[in-house]
Formats: C-alpha cells, sequence, structure tokens
C-alpha cells in the first residue's frame, strides 16, 4: 500500500470516528444475559410494542439495548425496553422511573376550529371546552397536544385552542370570508356565479375517463387567451421541441429552486418568468396571517365542490377573459367516501384562490401555489379571514405533465394514514441500526379535483397514445392536487450526522411498504422547522420536519403489476425482481444524495 492510500484511508477513519461522536442518536446501553439463558431463535423473538410498520419502537433512546443471541457469544441483536419485558429475562418493573407507554399519535398545533354564528355562544363554548375529555371519536377539535406525560394519563384533559381575536383586515365584512364576498350566508355556498368551462369544440382523440359525451378538446393548444403558467411553460419548451425529454427531471413541489446535479438536463430550467414581477395578492387572495393547514380534514367536512378562483388563468381556462372571471367549479376526484354513492343532496363546497403572485415555484412539469383555501362550513380556522393555506399543483399544459399529475394523485390517494402522521418516541428501521423519530414521511393530502364543464361534465382527458420524451400540447385545463405544504429542500451538507440518518430512514421506509418514488433528488426531501406540535412562532431547525414529495412517477407493487410496469424497465427481468431492481437503485442513489457513508453494520 503507498503512503498516499494510507493516508486516505487514515484521514476517512478519522472523519467516520468524527461522525460517529457526533451521534446523539445511537444505541449504547448493554442488556446483561443470564449465562443459563436460553438461545434466542426466531420462535423466542418477543413483538413488544411495535410502530404500525411492524419496526422496533422505544419511547425514549434509553429504552435500547444490545442483547446477545446466545449468553457468554458477541452475536448481537437489539431490543427495546418492551420486548425485554416480554421476554422477562432480569427485567423488574420498579427499576424503571417511568411506565412503559405505547406509541401515540403527535397532534400538530391545531388550526381548524368549528365556527359559531354567534359570538356569545362561541365564547361559552370556549369556556366549556377549555378542559374537555377525550370522546370515544379521539380528542375533540383544537386540542392541543399536552406531550406525553399528560396524554398517556388514564384520564386525559385536553387544554382547547382559545379563538382569538384578529384585527380586520380590507376585505373583510361581517360574515367574512368567501361568503361574504359572494354575497350568500356563510352556511348556504351557491353556485350562482359560477364558470364552466367551454366544451364546445370537438373532442380530438382525447379519451376521457369521468366524461359523458363532451369534452375538452385534446390535440395543439387553442389561440386564444392562456392561463400564465402554461404560456410560460410553452415558450420555454419550444426552445427545445426536438430534443427528448429526461424521464429522471422532476417538480420542485414546493416551488423551491436547488443546484442544478449531473442527472438533471438543461431543459428542466424553470420556464421563463414575465420581467415585471406580479402584484402581491391582497384581499382573500393574500397569504398573510394565513396558518398552513397541518392536520387532516374530518372526512365529514372534505370538500366534494372546490370553487376555484383564478383571475391570472393559472388553470389554463380556454377563452379566458379576466373581466368576466368567474369562480370554476372543480369536483373531487380523490379520495373517494362511502358518502359519494349516498347522493347527499348538500355538497361540502371550499373555495380555494388561485394568484400568479403566490408561486411557490416551478418544476419540469407543474407549478405549485401556496393558496388560501375557505373549507366547508362549519368547518373555519384560527386566521383573520378563516381561511388557511395549502400546497396546489397545476400540471402544465403538455399531456405528459397532466400524466404526472394524474399519477401522483393516484399515490397519495393510495397512502396509508400512518405515514402522514407523527408518534412519539423511536424506532429501528431495518438496514439500518440507529434510532429515528417516528415521523411523516409524506405531505397529508388534501385531495385531487377535476373542472366541469358548461353541462356539468367532469373533465379528466388524456392521450393514450403520446409518450413522456414526445408529448403534445394540450388545451383543456389542469386538475388540482392539494397537499400540506412542508417547507423547502434539505440540503444535506449543512445536517448533522442524525438528521441525514432521519432522511434515509424515509425513503428506507417507503420501500418497506414497497413503494417506489421515482425521482429521488435532495429536491425532493422538503425541511420545515419544527416540532409541528408548537405554535409556528416557537418552531426553529433545531427540531426539523422533513417530507418526501413529488410523486409523479411513483409506483407501488400493486400498481407495478396491473400496469404491466415491467415490461418497460429492466428488460428481461422477472416482474419482482424487476421491481426489487428499481428499489435498489433509487436506495443507491439516495444514500449519495443524502452523504449516508454508514449504516451502523
Amino acid at each position: 500500500m503507498s503512503s498516499t492510500d494510507f493516508e486516505q484511508r487514515e484521514a476517512k477513519r478519522r472523519a467516520h470516528a468524527q461522525q460517529a461522536a457526533a451521534r446523539v442518536r445511537d444505541i449504547r446501553l448493554w442488556w446483561e444475559r443470564n449465562p443459563d439463558g436460553p438461545i434466542i431463535t426466531r420462535a423466542l423473538l418477543p413483538l413488544g410494542m411495535r410502530t404500525r410498520e411492524g419496526f422496533v419502537w422505544g419511547h425514549r433512546l434509553a429504552h435500547f439495548f444490545w442483547l446477545q443471541r446466545i449468553p457468554g457469544v458477541n452475536a448481537m441483536t437489539i431490543w427495546s425496553r418492551s420486548m425485554l419485558r416480554e421476554f422477562g429475562e432480569g427485567y423488574a418493573e420498579h427499576d424503571w422511573d417511568e411506565p412503559l407507554v405505547e406509541p401515540r399519535v403527535l397532534r400538530p398545533w391545531p388550526v381548524l376550529r368549528l365556527a359559531s354564528t354567534d359570538d356569545d355562544d362561541a365564547d361559552d363554548a370556549a369556556d366549556d371546552d377549555a378542559d374537555a375529555c377525550a370522546s370515544e371519536w379521539g380528542p375533540p377539535m383544537g386540542a392541543i397536544d399536552g406531550g406525553c406525560g399528560c396524554e398517556h394519563a388514564e384520564q386525559v384533559r385536553y387544554a382547547i385552542r382559545a379563538q382569538e381575536t384578529y384585527a380586520p383586515r380590507e376585505c373583510d365584512a361581517p360574515g367574512g370570508g368567501v361568503a361574504a364576498e359572494l354575497g350568500v350566508a356563510p352556511d348556504e355556498p351557491q353556485d350562482a356565479d359560477v364558470q364552466m368551462l367551454d366544451a364546445s369544440a370537438p373532442a380530438g382523440d382525447a379519451r376521457p375517463e369521468q366524461v359523458s359525451a363532451s369534452a375538452v378538446p385534446a390535440g395543439e393548444p387553442d389561440q386564444d387567451v392562456k392561463g400564465s403558467a402554461a404560456k410560460a411553460a410553452e415558450d420555454e419548451e419550444k426552445k427545445d421541441e426536438d430534443e427528448d425529454e429526461d424521464p429522471s427531471d422532476e417538480d420542485d413541489e414546493d416551488g423551491s429552486t436547488s443546484d442544478e446535479d449531473e442527472h438533471r438536463s438543461d431543459r428542466e430550467a424553470e420556464p421563463t418568468k414575465p420581467a415585471v414581477p406580479p402584484t402581491p395578492a391582497t384581499g382573500l387572495f393574500s397569504v398573510e396571517a394565513l396558518p398552513k393547514l397541518e392536520e387532516f380534514i374530518p372526512e365529514e367536512f372534505f370538500p366534494d365542490v372546490l370553487m376555484v378562483h383564478d383571475p391570472d388563468n393559472t388553470t389554463n381556462q380556454r377563452n379566458f377573459d379576466k373581466s368576466q372571471s368567474r369562480p370554476i367549479k372543480y369536483i373531487r376526484h380523490r379520495p373517494e367516501f362511502e358518502r359519494d354513492d349516498e347522493g347527499s343532496s348538500e355538497p361540502c363546497v371550499a373555495h380555494l384562490r388561485l394568484a400568479e403572485s403566490n408561486r411557490l415555484g416551478s418544476g419540469h412539469h407543474s407549478y405549485v401555489y401556496r393558496a388560501p383555501l375557505t373549507l366547508p362550513s362549519p368547518l373555519s380556522a384560527h386566521s383573520p379571514t378563516g381561511q388557511v393555506t395549502v400546497a396546489a399543483k397545476l400540471a402544465y399544459s403538455k399531456c405528459s405533465a397532466h400524466n404526472l399529475l394524474r399519477n401522483e394523485a393516484r399515490a397519495y390517494d393510495a397512502f396509508p394514514k400512518h405515514i402522514q402522521q407523527e408518534y412519539c418516541g423511536y424506532h429501528i428501521v431495518p438496514q439500518s441500526r440507529f434510532p429515528v423519530p417516528v415521523v411523516p414521511i409524506v405531505p397529508k393530502f388534501y385531495g385531487y379535483y377535476l373542472p366541469t364543464n358548461d353541462r356539468g361534465d367532469v373533465l379528466d382527458s388524456h392521450h393514450s397514445k403520446c409518450s413522456e420524451a414526445r408529448p403534445c400540447n394540450v388545451d383543456w385545463p389542469s386538475p388540482i392536487l392539494l397537499m400540506e405544504e412542508c417547507g423547502s429542500p434539505v440540503e444535506p451538507a449543512k445536517f448533522t450526522i442524525d438528521q441525514r440518518t432521519e432522511c434515509f430512514s424515509l425513503i428506507q421506509r417507503l420501500h418497506f411498504l414497497e413503494i417506489i418514488q421515482g425521482s429521488f433528488y435532495v429536491r425532493n426531501i422538503m425541511i420545515q422547522p419544527g416540532p409541528l406540535t408548537a405554535p409556528p412562532a416557537a418552531r426553529s431547525f433545531d427540531s426539523p420536519s422533513f417530507r418526501i414529495i413529488d410523486f409523479g412517477r411513483g409506483e407501488d407493487w400493486e400498481h407495478w403489476m396491473a400496469t404491466g410496469a415491467h415490461r418497460t424497465r429492466q428488460g428481461g427481468n422477472s416482474p419482482r425482481a424487476a421491481f426489487v431492481a428499481e428499489l435498489g437503485d433509487e436506495l443507491h442513489r439516495a444514500r449519495g444524495e443524502l452523504l449516508i457513508e454508514d449504516l451502523g453494520y
């Protein structure tokens, strides 16, 4: 070995030693075995308390131990406190300074509330609920997460967030919100001033999936006024219309830009922006002082109808006339609920406001906006207007962009609820021995909505014969995907070793669920200040919250088999082998993107 090679190896060893010393989340305790104890075989393996994914879980870092499978032999495994109690060897409950508890869901800082038309009644209700008990359905709306010391008690008393008094904004009027603007009662959403979409042109080669005989036409874009987002995308793509599209290119779902890497093509640059910045949004389009929605929308209030206010034509309406702009009616396509088949006479109507100045950013296929959302009455929010903000993702006017957004909605709809929730404690994710927090993997999903035409038909057109490498222009309006806004792209080089390990655990967990993200780059991992149980003013990057986003090319095993995706990847392999190969490739990329060198084994 040359002296240069030796020096490089020594430098690498020292760097690993420094990282190990800086790691806080590690297992440093040893459980002493009885020398006459049994050999721990799979049949003797205790289950203990596990996460929803089945991983070993402990409430504290001090609840994980190294354990010899064979007494006196250093064939080691990792057990949790609950596993030791179940096994029984050497365990005594009185040796612990706290009771053994189970994993529980951590609730984000409450933003949602139920509106009241009578201020006195609202005050009385707030007083009554200031110290509320849990019902059989769980904590009441507005309950602040009191921490494990409170929430693990036998009888939990919840502190309910009080209703604040807000300074009125210029747009505010008695009753506030969207209803006041449209001149209707807050509990009586109306469709009278609704603009439907023009469907008078022939259907072309579009194949509507959920449409009657009429459909928005496919083919080349109409020459009428286009949406600003779509027009900018077209101008950029015309420069390279003869080039193939790199399938690794992805959208920045939160809209933040990141450094170009060697895998991205020149065509992925952000589309041309107007020379003059858009005028800041005002009134009900302003996001100032509005909280992000971080809670699940209760099913009974989940929007069936989304009235989209779009004066900048971000949705790419045909024959757009800003002077005559009225809300456009969108219908929820995903998720589906049992009540959808019950024919309820009173749909839940929400209002979404899109403004070019609220654009978070763009990728190669879509724009993402921070959008004020007025939820169906009587659901409201702790904000000056009763609105919250969500991330609204819209496709460019390319058939491939619409296909990616459609697939992303399918992926979000298929995600289990628990990977959108945070739990107390830590768990050991397979292929790594370091404990990591039980955090959400993906943003919360607030629905996928399709536009309607002037006859009330739901439009979900697409081109079955076009490829992503050779997409064509379309002139139908974009669907809308709503989700939780989760911050900006990560910069792993600035992270601690624990934070990089936590980010890496997210893709490991997705793969355990047999889900492929499809475009794993650091620009598709978001970071925001935490913890989310605290009010926004009390959060910091000392306790960051991470999410994986952008599932336009996402796959899961069932969808992989159902669509025959294996025939177009890893040619010649069996379907399962091809899928596993995709998982392996993505995991390799994730280690490189997140600067992961050591998994602890």
